[in-house]
Order: structure tokens, then C-alpha cells, then sequence
């Protein structure tokens, strides 16, 4: 059984989608961030969202006709884009879903649209058709993620599991080796100091020499 943990979902969209936005349902094991639930706090927006992007194991941005509000300074930049950049720049699992038959869409939405599914450089976009065909498409994607990932990590724990099995024999077998010329030493020991014989002192160094060295190999 893998272990129980809350793995952290950064919903973005613009504000016309936010019912779609709002009517994601996750599986048990996630929990999502909206901003919009989000507490009244110092930090500035920015460096909330970051923070949050920054911890979140998972990116689902959902994408329509608008383009939203742009972000600060940056005239080719939404913040909702930049949100999307922050997530895939740190590694995130991406989840892009792109409304379907949009109409009227912003010139820069629809730019921002193209580079999102570029060929090369884009990611895989999944279109929806309505909010309810946007819950299914959601949770099917994140419960598929959720296999992959246990799946991986099971995977992981198995080899460093294997790993520490290796490194524990290739430890036993020295210190086994070490006991066992360790009680003929002292049994030659033993035998040599009542027979005072020079050829049993001589097994005893050598015997000696091999538990050294098989000390130091470890």
C-alpha cells in the first residue's frame, strides 16, 4: 500500500471560467488551490502564487476565449500564462484543458493558444465541451497520473529495498569470513601454545592476513 499523503493542485483559469473552474472535483488523496478561496495575507500576489506553484504537485489550467489580465510590465505576458510558465519551468505535472469551438477569441489568447500546442515545444492539450465534460476529462486525467505515480514510486521503494539486501550481503559475507578465521586463530592459538608447533603459528598469520584484508574491504 503506497503511503496516504495530500498532493497539492493549482487550478488556473481566467475569471469567466471560474464555475468551470470552481466545479473540478478531485480524487480523496488531492486537494485543490483557487486563489480566490485563498486567505487575505502580507505577501504580495506574486509571491503567493509562486509559493504555491512553488509546492504544488500538480498544474490544471483551464483555457478559453479570454486572455485575462496581463501581468505587470510584460504587454505579451497574462497571469494566467505566467502561471502556467512558473509550473512547467518547476517541474510540474501539467494538465491543460482548452475549451472546445471557442469564438471570438483575444489575439493574444489565441497566440498564447498556439505556443500552448505547439508540436515541439507545446504540451498535450485535452479540449472539453461543457463544465461536466470538463469534471470527467479532470478527474480521469489526475486519477491516470495517480497510477503512474504510485506505480513509480512502488517501483522506487522496491529498488532501494533490493539495494539494501545488496549492500547488507556484501557486508555479511566479510564479517562472516572474519568470525570464522577468527575462531580457528584462536584454536590454532590455543594449539600452538600447547604444542609449541612453528608450522601452526604460520596458518595463524596467514589466516590472520585474510581476516585483515577482508575488514578492509568492507
Amino acid at each position: 500500500m503506497p503511503t496516504e499523503r495530500k498532493f497539492l493542485v493549482f487550478i488556473s483559469s481566467t475569471s469567466d471560467l471560474q464555475d468551470e473552474r470552481n466545479s473540478i472535483e478531485l480524487p480523496r488523496s488531492m486537494e485543490a488551490y483557487r486563489y480566490e478561496q485563498d486567505r487575505a495575507r502580507k505577501q504580495s500576489p506574486r509571491d503567493r502564487l509562486e509559493e504555491v506553484l512553488k509546492s504544488a504537485d500538480a498544474f490544471v489550467g483551464i483555457f478559453g476565449a479570454r486572455w485575462g489580465s496581463p501581468y505587470p510590465d510584460c504587454d505579451d505576458l497574462s497571469i494566467v500564462e505566467w502561471e502556467f510558465e512558473t509550473a512547467r519551468a518547476q517541474g510540474k505535472e501539467l494538465f491543460p484543458f482548452v475549451k472546445a469551438n471557442l469564438l471570438d477569441v483575444d489575439p493574444n489568447q489565441q497566440r498564447f493558444l498556439e505556443r500552448l500546442r505547439n508540436f515541439k515545444t507545446g504540451s498535450w492539450v485535452t479540449p472539453f465541451a461543457s463544465r461536466s465534460h470538463l469534471q470527467v476529462k479532470v478527474l480521469q486525467a489526475l486519477l491516470d497520473w495517480l497510477i503512474v505515480y504510485w506505480e513509480r514510486d512502488r517501483k522506487k521503494n522496491a529498488e532501494a529495498e533490493r539495494s539494501r539486501i545488496r549492500t547488507a550481503g556484501r557486508w555479511f559475507v566479510p564479517i562472516a569470513l572474519s568470525i570464522v578465521v577468527g575462531s580457528l586463530g584462536l584454536a590454532l592459538i590455543a594449539n600452538w601454545l600447547t604444542q609449541g608447533t612453528i608450522v601452526w603459528a604460520c596458518i595463524l598469520l596467514m589466516l590472520l592476513i585474510v581476516a585483515v584484508m577482508s575488514i578492509v574491504d568492507l
